[in-house]
């Protein structure tokens, strides 16, 4: 874990993916949170229950 935040850490340091992450920063906000919430309908089954 802490080695994932440590590489994140350095990545964003590096200025074209820091520009291109505070243009883009609402989209890829919402397309985290939509596959996540995705993901975690399909791991509970959600998915067939709604479709029933």
């Amino acid at each position: 874990m802490v080695l994932m935040v440590g590489a994140a850490y350095k990545i964003s340091e590096v200025r074209r993916i820091n520009t291109f992450i505070e243009k883009y920063e609402q989209w890829i906000e919402s397309l985290v949170f939509v596959a996540l919430g995705l993901y975690i309908m399909l791991e509970n089954e959600t998915v067939g229950w709604l479709f029933c």
